[in-house]
């Protein structure tokens, strides 16, 4: 019983090994023009967002 929980445990212990070497490792080198692309596409939904939600409680004022 104790070499079949002594096989469980280091079986445990290689898969979350494994597990975590896939998980953490980089998949690719930063890419400084990815980064910018990235960043102005998420400043031009927030501001989307921003003038959607002022529309939309300027309507809801109105009608009040």
């Amino acid at each position: 019983m104790a070499l079949t929980l002594g096989g469980i445990i280091g079986a445990c212990g290689l898969f979350f090994g494994f597990l975590s070497l896939v998980l953490m490792c980089p998949g690719h080198p930063r890419d400084p023009e990815e980064d910018m692309e990235q960043m102005r596409y998420l400043s031009e939904q927030i501001r989307k967002r921003a003038a959607r939600k002022k529309s939309k409680k300027t309507v809801f004022q109105d009608e009040q």
